[in-house]
């Protein structure tokens, strides 16, 4: 089975109907099904599930949103597993979107929908004291556990079942806060998360009463801090968390002067976090423009079956690139003379603006696709225009970081249309929450 929809229901007979009906229209005949988890209700949600062709798994008595769902998510046969709301604020074209998502990247183990990244679209807003008190939250869950992350609390989430499975022995809280703790027990873990946009609506009356679930949130966030603390959600052996890398990567640089202090700013600066799933976990990565190898390192140490080759002509940053990982080496050149044998992925981080001219970039990505085995990835990272601000504080970090030098910045509706036309089939992702520059992934496949 393909896909399995688990869906918490406390009391929601009388909305619980139409969720259903929009899923199904949204699925049609598609090869999933759809769990009912009854939390307890003490009115006819079991009934309304069943009698809409729900499975329904009835819990005795009322637990929570958070031991609803891990109820759901261990009864659950499908290779993808959803949770989601009962009142289907999130619109159902989501689910297939978010399925298509993870067939096109199979290194992306959760997909988290946001109400607050960019192309998301709210159609009726919470009330504004919600509002309010979830921003308060939202600022305190990413002062703690990051800040690449728009929207901690959405119930709208899709897993790889072997990662939903492992998330859910490593998730305690069984109310409210269980969504923010599933993010922070699959990072800790070790999986590779990535957030799409949706569009949502507040439908009907809410359950939440703001002032006590604040109380709860604010004391909860303080139970799952001090998890988190004592390693509660350490990755399994094997598995190296990305901040755990990041730490590891770092500290290949230090006493190395500007490199070092380099490698700390290219963490804050470059979307990292964001490209490392889109990078096949084995066999040849060519990093073209690596500089001092920062992503080349991190890439070696989060996955040890990579080959990762760094190329750049700088040969004074090249000096300082290898740090002793037995998987990652570097070279003087570029792709057309120093890959002699074909890779899984080439990777353009920031590369094309720096070329010599607009006319020297199509060449390039043609050049890369040669190079590629079939179905191997070109991963580009580029400027975006959106949001403004962010874009300006690149093109001013550009100006000054290289003073003289002519910046060739291609957008989405340019560079796409390119990278089709030099043979990729293209995926455009947006991957600047976290940075304080306007960043877009391109994942080209090899057509």
């Amino acid at each position: 089975m393909r896909l399995s929809i688990v869906i918490p229901a406390y009391n929601e007979e009388s909305r619980l109907p139409l969720t259903l009906e929009r899923v199904r229209a949204a699925l049609g005949a598609s090869d999933r099904e759809i769990i009912v988890v009854d939390d307890g209700s003490r009115d006819g949600t079991a009934e309304e599930a069943a009698r809409a062709g729900a499975s329904v798994v009835r819990l005795a008595r009322n637990g929570g949103r958070g031991a609803a769902v891990r109820a759901g998510i261990e009864a659950a046969r499908g290779g993808l597993v959803l949770e989601m709301d009962a009142d289907g604020s999130v619109d159902a074209e989501a689910i297939t979107r978010f399925a298509d998502h993870f067939d096109r990247h199979p290194g992306v183990d959760v997909l988290i929908g946001s109400r607050n990244a960019l192309g998301s679209v709210v159609v009726v807003p919470q009330p504004f004291l919600r509002v309010f008190l979830g921003g308060c939250f939202l600022f305190a869950a990413k002062a703690f556990f990051g800040w690449d992350i728009s929207d901690y609390t959405l119930g709208f989430k899709m897993f790889r079942r072997e990662a939903a499975a492992d998330i859910m022995r490593h998730q305690h809280d069984a109310g409210y806060l269980a969504e923010a703790e599933i993010v922070v027990a699959a990072r800790g873990r070790g999986w590779r998360l990535q957030e799409l946009p949706v569009r949502w609506a507040e439908y009907g009356a809410s359950k939440v009463r703001p002032w006590r679930e604040a109380w709860r949130s604010l004391r909860g966030l303080a139970v799952i801090v001090a998890r988190f603390l004592r390693g509660g959600y350490a990755p399994a052996p094997g598995r190296l968390s990305f901040s755990a890398a990041k730490r590891r990567t770092t500290g290949l640089y230090d006493g190395l002067g500007w490199p070092s202090l380099f490698a700390r700013i290219r963490f804050f600066t470059a979307p990292y976090a964001g490209l490392e799933p889109h990078v096949p976990r084995e066999g040849l990565i060519v990093d073209l423009g690596c500089g001092y190898g920062t992503f080349s390192n991190l890439l070696g140490l989060m996955a040890p079956g990579r080959r990762v080759v760094g190329l750049d002509y700088d040969t004074v940053k090249l000096r300082h690139a290898p740090r002793g990982l037995g998987n990652v080496t570097f070279r003087d050149g570029d792709v057309r003379t120093a890959v002699t044998e074909p890779a899984d992925a080439i990777l353009l981080i920031h590369v094309l603006h720096h070329l010599g001219s607009y006319e020297e970039q199509e060449p390039l990505l043609a050049s890369c696709r040669e190079k590629l085995k079939p179905d191997g990835r070109l991963v580009v990272c580029e400027v975006d225009r959106r949001p403004y601000w962010k874009y300006l504080l690149g093109w001013l970090a550009d100006r000054l970081l290289y003073p003289g030098d002519d910046i060739f910045y291609r957008f989405p509706e340019d560079l796409a249309p390119i990278l089709e036309r030099c043979g990729f089939r293209v995926d455009t992702i947006r991957s600047d929450a976290a940075t304080p520059f306007a960043h877009v992934t391109y994942v080209g496949i090899k057509r």
